[in-house]
């Protein structure tokens, strides 16, 4: 009884407040400002397959459209789709089972992570004029 309470519980309580403090939920200001920012067409510079950089993935792009359509190729097919999306926190959520991590954003560069097919994912993109 006095290691759950001297040592275990301890830790469960350091686990959660540890936890809590890395969660990256947005202010609606910071939401608003992706929501705008992420709008475009987004074309592939960079891309790394598990961590190592990749030039098969080459005219990779996502054109994101105001509300909650976006178009990309980057799939199986390569072919493009169509489909939903929502901006939560700093992630894309797209159609079903598709998400991608949005590691950084500016107008011109757009930085997602995401695993397809138990590969890890970097794709640096670059907004262009279409």
């Amino acid at each position: 009884m006095k290691l759950i309470k001297n040592i275990i519980i301890p830790f469960l309580l350091v686990g959660i407040f540890t936890y809590s403090a890395c969660t990256t939920e947005q202010t609606p200001e910071e939401k608003d400002r992706t929501a705008a920012l992420i709008q475009g067409h987004w074309e592939l510079k960079t891309a790394f397959r598990n961590d190592k950089e990749t030039e098969t993935l080459s005219g990779i792009y996502f054109d994101f459209k105001s509300g909650d359509k976006m178009f990309t190729n980057f799939n199986l097919s390569g072919e493009e789709k169509e489909m939903t999306f929502e901006l939560k926190d700093q992630s894309i959520l797209a159609g079903i089972g598709n998400g991608y991590k949005i590691e950084s954003i500016t107008a011109e560069n757009l930085v997602l992570t995401t695993k397809m097919r138990g590969y890890k994912f970097k794709l640096d993109l670059e907004k262009k004029i279409k």
